[in-house]
């Protein structure tokens, strides 16, 4: 008798595991689709801080997140450490944040990439948490990006 109790407890122990991760799963998959697009620089709602200056030339930064998983800025810019690379999207859970895998950057050695918000429907615009700047460079503690418009590839800023 005990060990039916056991398989049946260890039964719905394996089934509510595989309903977390079909969510957790399929939540990732629809944070992917929803973040997939162009975004342009915020400057408005980004402190430049000592890049202020040349807010001009950093209003043109793009950042485009691709259907294959990488990802690309149109620029080098000194508050972000790389232009290229590969993004992550976050499974279901509210805690959960999604990442920017450098190309260059070596992760056995304890890089861990750079955590980005995700998009979300209602407003377009996410941050990048503290992004590692280039070598001897200033960093920025929030970059916020707003994606744009599919038909007029523009928005004001």
């Amino acid at each position: 008798m005990k060990k039916a109790i056991l398989i049946v407890l260890l039964l719905i122990a394996m089934a509510i595991y595989f309903r977390v991760e079909y969510v957790d799963r399929q939540g990732r998959n629809e944070h992917f689709q929803k973040q997939i697009g162009v975004y342009k620089l915020d400057v408005y709602k980004t402190d430049l801080g000592v890049y202020r200056k040349d807010s001009l030339t950093y209003k043109e930064l793009i950042l485009t997140f691709k259907e294959d998983g990488t990802f690309s800025f149109n620029m080098k810019v000194p508050f972000i450490n790389e232009s290229i690379g590969k993004w992550k999207a976050s499974g279901s859970s509210l805690d959960e944040w999604n990442n920017l895998y450098y190309k260059s950057w070596d992760y056995a050695k304890g890089n861990s990439g750079e955590q980005f918000t995700q998009c979300c429907d209602v407003d377009t615009t996410f941050y990048i948490n503290s992004p590692t700047p280039q070598i001897g460079e200033k960093n920025i503690r929030k970059i916020y990006f707003k994606k744009l418009n599919p038909k007029s590839q523009d928005f004001d800023n």
